[in-house]
């Protein structure tokens, strides 16, 4: 398969699985093997794929370890690595879950969902126990990568950029963590002095102006903000 084809982090999980089982004694290449370098990436897109599906990934990198320690070792493989049937079924639907996608290199994420499919093996079966599926992988894309595709070798870094660097406003509101609004005493008091439905010309922060008189006149606030189209 062209490596040309993967990204710098698909590139960095197969280096490291074949890493891991260099250093498990294990002559063979197997999905557990990708999946342990995929959880131990930093900040990776797989633990926060798996992170919004509510699974403890703590706990799964202690499974895919035991899981590991439980593969037949050999004396001294000397660095020679096989592919095993099952990690060369793995790069196959990655390539096509990827193609299904319409991105046009393989990423982290249809490695993940390459692991998952249907194979039976052991990294399939650790997942599945945790919860995660293709079905939930590609849910969770959705929030992470929202419509993005992937274009370039380096994409994984950018699909969680509003979250590093932004603050998602709807989620705090509805979290009633939102600041005290400051500067908005000339639309609160019209919004005491006029009946309940105001009209604000657009982008005066109308939901932060109610929120924030309610909260100053002590009544509960219950409603959700709306969604944005």
């Amino acid at each position: 398969m062209n490596m040309e084809k993967f990204t710098n982090k698909s590139r960095e999980a197969l280096i490291e699985a074949q890493n891991c089982a260099v250093k498990g004694g294990n002559n063979e290449l197997r999905a557990i093997h990708l999946l342990a370098a995929l959880l131990s990436q930093k900040e990776g897109l797989v633990s926060s794929i798996a992170s919004k599906l509510g699974v403890n990934t703590t706990l799964l990198a202690d499974q895919v370890t035991r899981e590991l320690a439980a593969l037949p070792k050999v004396g001294s493989n000397q660095g020679q690595i096989y592919s095993s049937g099952e990690f060369s079924t793995v790069l196959t639907r990655a390539a096509e879950k990827a193609e299904e996608m319409s991105d046009e290199y393989i990423s982290v994420e249809h490695l993940l969902m390459g692991i998952l499919n249907g194979s039976g093996s052991s990294a399939e079966k650790l997942l599945n126990n945790a919860g995660i599926n293709c079905e939930k992988v590609l849910q969770a894309l959705q929030t992470l990568r929202g419509s993005q595709r992937v274009t370039s070798a380096d994409p994984e870094g950018t699909f969680e950029a509003l979250k590093k660097y932004s603050k998602d406003l709807t989620q705090l509101a509805m979290q009633d963590k939102l600041d005290p609004v400051i500067g908005r005493d000339d639309e609160i008091r019209r919004v005491i002095q006029r009946p309940p439905l105001s009209l604000f010309p657009a982008g005066t922060g109308l939901l932060r102006t109610i929120r924030s008189f309610c909260k100053n006149q002590g009544i509960s606030w219950s409603a959700k903000p709306p969604k944005i189209f």
